[in-house]
């Protein structure tokens, strides 16, 4: 049996993308994370960022848009 990656997918804020079914059919559970917790920021700066997260504990990390990829 092949044991399933722990994969976390990093966005800019709160929507309404189902990122196990984009990327994966359903068919392996992703966390996913927002820079920002407020849906109202359209554009995360800085002081807007408020994520909790520590990329070593997954396996794989999916970065979401230039905001993600800038702070990680």
């Amino acid at each position: 049996m092949t044991k399933v990656p722990k994969i976390a997918v990093v966005d800019k804020s709160p929507n309404r993308q189902n990122y196990s079914n984009i990327y994966f059919n359903g068919t392996i559970p992703v966390d996913v994370y927002h820079l920002c917790s407020d849906p109202s920021i359209k554009k995360p700066t800085k002081k807007n960022i408020d994520i909790q997260f520590n990329p070593m504990e997954y396996d794989f990390t999916i970065l979401v848009g230039s905001e993600a990829l800038k702070e990680y």
